[in-house]
């Protein structure tokens, strides 16, 4: 892989006027997207104009295990497997050559199979959090009409949530209706083959 992209807007800055007058920006523990940081390591990065849709390598995780806080942080331990999709990118997103001298901490940083990865240290976890919901009756409608109009559809149900109770198998059925998060275990830290610095 020659570029690694991360994306998602800066948190918005707050100003505070001090008793004198003056103006203060700050924004709570820094950039959770890891802008700032990036830059203080002397790390070069672009930002991408408009929102790009780039053929990309993905990272998607399988299993979220929260650990104890350390250091201030919750730290993430991380199943799951980089994957080709194309995808739009977010207004906001960055670019990040690994062609410049501080390629083995980029990697080090951005890939979140790394022990010191911006993911493991807790940086990205909003990607872990479920913010679109379905209730268990609406759930079962759906259910009834998506089994209706594909049987193939309940072979696959029966198959792979045997010995599944009814939760397991509402949920099994959620991640395939239209209301999903499609992005819920999406890192928002993609890989490129091509350099999107003109993009």
């Amino acid at each position: 892989m020659e570029a690694i992209v991360t994306t998602g807007p800066p948190p918005p800055l707050r100003l505070l006027t001090l008793p004198d007058g003056r103006r203060l920006g700050c924004a709570e523990y820094g950039d959770p997207n890891g802008l700032p940081v990036l830059a203080l390591h002397g790390i070069e990065y672009t930002k991408l104009r408009g929102q790009p849709r780039v053929p990309l390598e993905v990272y998607r995780a399988t299993k979220v295990t929260f650990q104890p806080p350390f250091e201030g942080r919750t730290r993430v331990a991380l199943e799951g497997a980089w994957a080709a999709e194309t995808r739009t990118l977010d207004r906001g997103a960055i670019f990040v050559s690994l062609d410049q001298p501080r390629v083995r901490l980029i990697v080090q940083l951005l890939d979140p199979g790394g022990p010191d990865s911006f993911a493991q240290w807790g940086f990205v976890t909003t990607a872990f959090e479920r913010k679109e919901y379905m209730e268990s009756y609406v759930v079962e409608e759906a259910a009834r009409t998506m089994l209706a109009a594909d049987p193939a559809l309940r072979a696959k149900l029966d198959a792979e949530t045997a010995g599944a109770n009814a939760d397991q198998k509402r949920e099994w059925l959620y991640r395939r209706h239209p209301a999903w998060d499609e992005r819920m275990n999406l890192l928002p830290i993609y890989r490129s083959a091509r350099d999107l610095k003109g993009m």
